[in-house]
């Protein structure tokens, strides 16, 4: 049997809903957590979206950030 802590969802991403699994119960194996963003990108995010984005997302929003334009997304 599973263990429901270490579940994980088949969601799909908030910013462009490409579908992507999502392991909100053991972080450190999600997909999310090879990507390191700064904290203006962390907080762009957070203000624009409710939920999970997937890699490819995460990874243009930091270049959006980085390059001083926040996704209108």
């Amino acid at each position: 049997m599973t263990d429901p802590n270490i579940a994980t969802l088949n969601v799909k991403c908030a910013r462009c809903g490409v579908a992507m699994t999502c392991s909100p119960h053991d972080i450190a194996s999600c997909a999310c957590s090879t990507i390191l963003l700064d904290g203006t990108t962390r907080a762009s995010i957070a203000a624009h979206y409710s939920d999970c984005l997937c890699t490819g997302c995460l990874r243009e929003e930091q270049d959006r950030t980085t390059k001083g334009m926040v996704s209108g997304r």
